[in-house]
């Protein structure tokens, strides 16, 4: 027990340098984190100081420790904005500056790289994410200084995480997750032209960073996952660009080279292509005979990435074959894909699926008589509004909502 006179605290702790004081999310009446406050350890709760509170119900509050220990950040996030403040653990009480100030509609990624703040946000105009640096006393706005490094076609920049010899850059490409190692300089500046990409080899390698927490580290751990791979933590050594499985999740009786995985891209109405994942049995002939299920979701910028699950094993052992439609609204393909799928743009989203439908057939891997649509929560709104555009696509449809109702039990005779 660090201190029973703290109550009401959310999840987020950090304590400061001389770990005499400790700061902490603060949890409103409905459970929202509304307040950053800083309690002197065995000093009554009463004289916590209130770093940051924030009053638009919309937004809560995170706080996390920067790697190397010197400051702490704290974000506020809502669906409108953002703004992010540093604060210094040597005096942890004292009150921290806003980096960003209130930002509206933009949520960048700021991260503590020691002795510069790193800044992922999107270029205005183009859309493009791009890397580019700050000083660590920025306060009130972000500067429009060079950018280190901008997407790609294809490309999205998600998060960056900043050791003392390295930078590890997660990135989006084509769809799938994918991890750079980018080498730090003895100035602490980042070695663009020896950047490593980590772990990918096959079509639908999906590459996550895994917590790593030592600023010091010179290895590096991550989680590579597809549709025909057993998850497996690995660890990339940063100075020779090397990787070592340490851990594979065991599936008796999977052989991996019994199936078939593939990346196929449909061609919308509007001409935007839209990707799919594919799963079968390597047996299943693509030529127009074979069962298929389509699965989509494209809501939430949520992003359905491939992932080895027995329950797809038991479908394609059966000859089925599975296929994702990673339509307009999630987030494979970053923000703008979300944007381009929601609101008065959803229609977006259906016209994809249908595309997707349609690939499937022209290419030989479904039946056109046997294509099946399934969609859980808002992929049941996607593949009802596609069946009703095109009934004839579909031999069956299965749309599951999820929905809990909490005047339930009052139905019962208990």
């Amino acid at each position: 027990m660090v201190d029973r006179s703290i109550r009401g605290a959310g999840p987020d702790l950090v304590f400061s340098a001389d770990s005499r004081s400790l700061l902490h999310t603060r949890l409103d009446g409905l459970g929202r984190r509304h307040q950053v406050r800083c309690h002197r350890l065995g000093a009554p709760a009463t004289e916590d100081a209130v770093l940051v509170e924030e009053h638009d119900h919309w937004a809560h509050l995170s706080l996390s420790r920067s790697r190397d220990g010197s400051a702490a950040l704290i974000r506020s996030s809502s669906p409108l904005g953002s703004e992010v403040w540093l604060a210094e653990l040597t005096t942890p009480c004292a009150a921290p500056h806003s980096v960003t100030g209130r930002i509206s509609d933009a949520h960048p990624v700021i991260e503590h790289a020691g002795d510069r703040l790193l800044v992922i946000r999107e270029e205005p105009g183009t859309r493009r994410s791009i890397l580019s640096q700050a000083p660590l006393d920025t306060a009130g706005g972000l500067p429009s200084g060079p950018a280190l490094l901008v997407a790609r076609d294809g490309e999205h920049f998600e998060s960056v995480e900043a050791f003392a010899g390295a930078v590890a850059l997660q990135v989006r490409r084509d769809g799938l997750p994918e991890l750079r190692v980018i080498p730090r300089l003895p100035d602490g500046s980042l070695d663009l032209r020896n950047q490593q990409v980590v772990g990918r080899r096959g079509e639908l390698d999906a590459v996550r960073l895994e917590p790593t927490p030592a600023w010091d580290q010179r290895t590096l751990r991550y989680r590579l996952d597809s549709f025909a791979t057993a998850a497996t933590i690995l660890e990339h050594d940063i100075d020779t660009g090397t990787s070592t499985e340490l851990l594979r999740a065991e599936l008796p009786g999977y052989d991996p080279a019994q199936y078939v995985e593939r990346r196929l891209w449909a061609t919308s109405a509007d001409g935007t292509r839209v990707p799919i994942s594919l799963f079968a049995r390597r047996d299943i002939p693509a030529d127009g005979t074979a069962p298929c299920l389509l699965y989509g979701d494209g809501a939430f910028g949520r992003s359905n990435d491939p992932v080895l699950q027995p329950e797809s094993l038991a479908i394609a052992d059966r000859g089925v074959v599975i296929a994702v439609a990673h339509v307009r609204g999630g987030g494979e393909m970053g923000p703008d894909w979300h944007r381009q799928g929601r609101g008065l743009s959803k229609g977006n989203s259906f016209d994809d699926f249908v595309a997707c439908a349609d690939h499937l057939v022209s290419t030989g891997w479904a039946a056109q008589e046997r294509l099946g649509a399934v969609g859980t929560g808002a992929g049941a709104l996607l593949v009802g509004a596609a069946a009703n555009r095109a009934p004839e696509r579909f031999r069956a449809v299965v749309g599951v909502f999820r929905w809990w109702i909490p005047w339930r039990p009052c139905w019962t005779r208990t």
